[in-house]
């Protein structure tokens, strides 16, 4: 198992999931800057690169597209590892991350 490498962030939201000859809809079940966890039962190997449009939790919600890497297969859905995710992109997750309260363990 690999160590996380940055805070993540428990979010729900529809997510669209592109590929050259398929394109499907997901929820987002947690978010990071580093990637995103999407719900769903459409199966895909690690490995594959696919295309992930979701909407930032923020107040004006604005959705982002990003080129993302599957790292991580489960029946519950698959771990996508963010490859090319633009600086605007990167600090509008940031920032709408760090104003999430943090978890009371």
């Amino acid at each position: 198992m690999f160590p996380r490498h940055f805070y993540r962030l428990n979010y729900a939201t529809k997510a669209k999931v592109m590929l050259p000859d398929i394109c499907f809809e997901a929820m987002t079940e947690n978010l990071s800057v580093g990637g995103v966890f999407v719900l769903t039962d459409h199966p895909l190997p690690v490995g594959k690169v696919v295309t992930i449009n979701f909407k930032i939790p923020s107040t004006s919600n604005p959705s982002i597209t990003v080129r993302s890497e599957v790292v991580r297969q489960s029946d519950k859905g698959l771990a996508l590892q963010f490859r090319d995710l633009g600086f605007d992109s990167f600090l509008l997750l940031k920032g709408a991350i760090k104003k999430r309260p943090l978890p009371s363990w």
